[in-house]
């Protein structure tokens, strides 16, 4: 981001920007820890299933279905947000919502590919983003509530107007063509 850019920044996408790169500096660092010299230590997931072929591919099949299921289902809200954007009241709540779901498919991706390889400080990155992203959206989500059962509570109303205002018309219609239907004709 160019000096230009953070001048029309709010205070607080200022200080959420510094966030997340804070903790992406975190996350590196954890990251690196699973090449340190303790790391050797670390023995992949899949003795602790003492390589039983119908255990591991228990695992293996159901968290990569889960996870790659998880994407699948954030990129359909991604392309719902993005076609209805303008139209879509709330979209930055299905973009957390896009955001949790991803993250919660990495760790079960993480989960596979750590039966193989040790990788267990990267794999408790992907927890703790998934933890921050379930944390924010557990806390914005109750607020919205009241907003989002107003929006529903006008659209019921707006939709009831609609189907009056199509009944009124019929029997205006109907009245026009008992009297004749040469009401305003010359």
């Amino acid at each position: 981001m160019t000096a230009i850019a953070f001048r029309h920044m709010t205070r607080a996408q200022v200080v959420s920007v510094a966030a997340l790169a804070a903790l992406a500096a975190l996350l590196t660092r954890l990251a690196l820890l699973d090449h340190g010299p303790s790391s050797e230590l670390f023995h992949p997931h899949g003795y602790c299933y003492l390589w039983q072929p119908g255990l591991v591919a228990a695992h293996v099949i159901s968290d990569a279905l889960i996870g790659l299921s998880y994407i699948a289902i954030s990129g359909t809200l991604i392309f719902l947000v993005w076609r209805a954007r303008r139209l879509l009241p709330f979209s930055w709540i299905f973009v957390s919502f896009g955001v949790f779901i991803v993250a919660c498919g990495v760790t079960h991706l993480m989960e596979v590919w750590t039966l193989w390889t040790p990788l267990f400080w990267l794999a408790a990155d992907g927890k703790i983003v998934t933890a921050v992203a379930s944390v924010a959206t557990a806390l914005v989500l109750p607020p919205l509530l009241p907003k989002i059962l107003d929006v529903i509570h006008r659209a019921q109303v707006s939709e009831q107007r609609r189907v009056d205002l199509e009944r009124a018309h019929a029997l205006f219609g109907s009245l026009d063509d008992g009297a004749g239907g040469d009401q305003g004709q010359p």
